[in-house]
C-alpha cells in the first residue's frame, strides 16, 4: 500500500488522511462480516467434532471364521467357516467322551479324579483356570457382540439408513458362545483329571489349540492360502464394524463388561475345582476298604498274617495318604 502511495505521489497528490479512512472502512466491514460467538458456549461449540454429538461406537468385527460364515454369500462361501466350527465341535465332544469314559486307574469315579494330588499341582489347577479363560476368548466375544449391528466402514448416518441386526449375525455369536463352553469344559475336565504339573499343561495346550482353530482358519484364509475364494471372503470381513449409536460410554462399558465376564468365569471354575479339592483332602475319593490276599508258596510266612479286609479309617491320613485299619471280624 505504502508502494501504491509513492506510485500515486510520482503521478500526483493524494490525500493522506482520505488513504487511512478508506483503510478503517475496509477493517470494519471485514469485522461485519465475520460472525463472532456470543457466549462461551457458542465458542466450544464452534470447536466441536459433530460426530461427537452422535456418540456412536464402532469396532472391528471379530477377524475368525465366524465372521467370514456371517460374510459368506455363495454355498461355497459357507464350507470353510462351517466347516471349521463342526471340527471344533466335533474334536471337544470326542475328548469329553474319552475322558469321562471308565478310567485305567484302579480307583475311579464319574470325574476320573485322583484320590490325591500333590500340593504344586492344586496351585497349577487355580492358575490353569485363568489361562483356560483366555484361551476360551470366544465365549466372551460372542456374548459381547451379541445385538449388534454390522456396518461398512465408510457407513455414515447421514448417508442412508442404519441397517437391522443380522439374524445371521446373531447365528454367528451363538456358535462363538457355544464354542467357547465347550473350550472350558473341556478345560476344566484336564484341570480336575491331571495328576502332575507336566501332564495338566500338555493336555491343556491341545484344548487351547482346539480353541483358537477359528482364528487360525481366517489367517490362513486371508494369506491366501485356503485359495482365492476364502481371501476375499477374509477381506469382506475387514471391511465391515459393529456399530452402535445413541449410547455415551459404550466402549468403556464394553470393557468392563468384558473383565466382568472374565472374572465371573474365572471364579465360577475356582468354585468348582475348590470343591474337588475339599473332596480329595477329605478322602471321598479313596477306596473305603481294601483286600489283601496272600496265596501260593511264599518264603515270607509272615505276609499271610497280613491277609485280610482293611477298612478307611475315616478321614486320618498316613503321609497324605488314607489311612486303613484291618478288620478283625
Amino acid at each position: 500500500q505504502m508502494a501504491h502511495i509513492i506510485e500515486s505521489d510520482q503521478k500526483g497528490s493524494v490525500d493522506i488522511d482520505d488513504f487511512f479512512d478508506t483503510m478503517e472502512d475496509e477493517e470494519d466491514a471485514k469485522a461485519e462480516a465475520t460472525p463472532t460467538p456470543d457466549s462461551k458456549e457458542d465458542i466450544f461449540a464452534e470447536n466441536e467434532d459433530p460426530e461427537d454429538d452422535e456418540h456412536e461406537y464402532r469396532g472391528d468385527i471379530p477377524n475368525d471364521s465366524f465372521s467370514m460364515l456371517w460374510a459368506a454369500k455363495s454355498y461355497k462361501d459357507h464350507v470353510i467357516p462351517f466347516g471349521v466350527f463342526v471340527l471344533q465341535v466335533s474334536i471337544l465332544g470326542l475328548i469329553s467322551v474319552n475322558l469321562l469314559q471308565e478310567s485305567s486307574r484302579p480307583l475311579s469315579n464319574f470325574w476320573n479324579v485322583p484320590a490325591g494330588v500333590p500340593l504344586t499341582v492344586t496351585a497349577a489347577q487355580y492358575i490353569a483356570c485363568i489361562v483356560s479363560v483366555f484361551t476360551a476368548d470366544d465365549l466372551i466375544v460372542g456374548a459381547l457382540h451379541i445385538g449388534k449391528r454390522i456396518i461398512h466402514k465408510d457407513y455414515s448416518p447421514l448417508d442412508y439408513q442404519l441397517p437391522p441386526i443380522s439374524w445371521k449375525w446373531e447365528i454367528t455369536n451363538i456358535m462363538r458362545v457355544v464354542e467357547g463352553i465347550g473350550v472350558i469344559v473341556v478345560s476344566f475336565i484336564f484341570i480336575i483329571q491331571s495328576s502332575t504339573v507336566i501332564d495338566l499343561f500338555l493336555n491343556f495346550a491341545g484344548v487351547a489349540f482346539v480353541g483358537l482353530l477359528d482364528d487360525t482358519a481366517f489367517l490362513l484364509s486371508q494369506s491366501g492360502f485356503l485359495g482365492n475364494s476364502a481371501k476375499r471372503l477374509a477381506s469382506r470381513v475387514t471391511d465391515f464394524q459393529a456399530y452402535a449409536a445413541e449410547n455415551r460410554g459404550i466402549e468403556k462399558k464394553t470393557s468392563i463388561a468384558r473383565i466382568v465376564l472374565f472374572v465371573m468365569i474365572t471364579v465360577a471354575m475356582w468354585a468348582g475345582l475348590s470343591n474337588f479339592v475339599n473332596c480329595q483332602s477329605t478322602l471321598v475319593y479313596s477306596c473305603q476298604s481294601v483286600t489283601i490276599s496272600a496265596q501260593g508258596e511264599t518264603k515270607y510266612p509272615w505276609v499271610r498274617q497280613m491277609s485280610g479286609r482293611y477298612d478307611r479309617n475315616g478321614t486320618t491320613k498316613y503321609n497324605q495318604r488314607a489311612d486303613y485299619i484291618k478288620d478283625q471280624g
